[in-house]
């Protein structure tokens, strides 16, 4: 699922959310137009209706704690992911510049007229990787 769809379900939870509230003030509203004359009666359906739009409004908190503590969860994992993918990037960059190092040293001691046995004992390579490097060198030339 990419962060996309994340977000977008995100957006959308608010939007329902959004709507709830507004649901929630109208009837506030409403409640409030019938306070003006009322008889006991009326009195219990409003505390009933109240009751029930906050056991409704926390019903929703309930829903925005349990979305948010997935989006963070989510957002852990792609952030764990990413330090990976660095990390191995990191270590292909390291070992790429190593192998130019060696490359480099090879291509050196092979310019001061040293034999590939030679270069390949002081390096603790094999004579195979020696003379590959030296015939790649002079290919490009």
């Amino acid at each position: 699922m990419g962060t996309t769809t994340l977000m977008l379900l995100g957006y959308i939870l608010v939007f329902i959310l959004i709507i709830l509230i507004i649901s929630l003030i109208m009837r506030i509203r409403s409640i409030e137009k019938r306070l003006v004359n009322f008889t006991p009666t009326e009195a219990y359906t409003i505390m009933e209706t109240m009751r029930d739009m906050v056991i409704e409004s926390e019903r929703v908190a309930d829903k925005l704690d349990a979305a948010i503590r997935d989006r963070e969860a989510v957002l852990e994992d792609l952030s764990y992911l990413t330090d990976e993918k660095l990390a191995r990037l990191d270590g292909i960059l390291e070992k790429n510049a190593e192998e130019k190092d060696k490359k480099s040293m090879i291509l050196a001691l092979h310019r001061e007229g040293l034999e590939e046995t030679e270069i390949a004992r002081r390096m603790g390579i094999s004579v195979t990787e020696v003379r590959i490097a030296v015939n790649l060198s002079a290919g490009r030339r």
